[in-house]
């Protein structure tokens, strides 16, 4: 239950209503004048519905929207895609050993029963594993980019 602010049609009164999200055509009396009001049909409640208009994703979000990563307005998908080729930046990619794992989870879940602990235990096995993954390709990358010491000097 809300509540709800309708305008009287026949005076213009406004007044508070208590009703529920099923009560769109329950019929109210106007406290001044006794016309029966409903949400239905109350203008002020019609116009705040969404309407979407223009090329839309999945979902209906709508593609007319401001880019804070981009900094500008974003009116479609192929605008979107030209402002990201003009600055140089690419879409997100996942990394690949944590895509493997969210895939094995899926395929875990969808092939378990609800609260089975062998599934969970598996799960957990398998996001240790990715992390493990994980950290040991981040110390190879930083080996691979660190400096070599200079042998010099040393006893050879």
């Amino acid at each position: 239950m809300a509540l709800h602010d309708l305008s009287c049609p026949e005076c213009g009164a406004v007044s508070e209503h208590l009703l529920g999200k099923d009560d769109r055509w329950v019929e109210v009396k106007c406290p001044e004048c006794g016309t029966a009001m409903t949400r239905g049909n109350h203008k002020k409640y019609d116009g705040m519905r969404i309407h979407i208009t223009g090329e839309t994703v999945s979902g209906g979000c709508s593609y007319n929207y401001y880019d804070d990563g981009l900094d500008c307005q974003i009116t479609s998908k192929q605008h979107r895609a030209d402002e990201m080729k003009r600055q140089g930046v690419t879409e997100y990619a996942p990394d690949p050993v944590m895509k493997r794992h969210r895939e094995e989870q899926s395929y875990i879940k969808r092939n378990s029963r609800p609260g089975d602990a062998q599934a969970v235990r598996a799960i957990n096995k398998e996001k240790r594993a990715a992390s493990k993954k994980r950290q040991q390709a981040a110390v190879d990358r930083a080996f691979d980019n660190a400096p070599m010491p200079s042998l010099n000097g040393l006893g050879d």
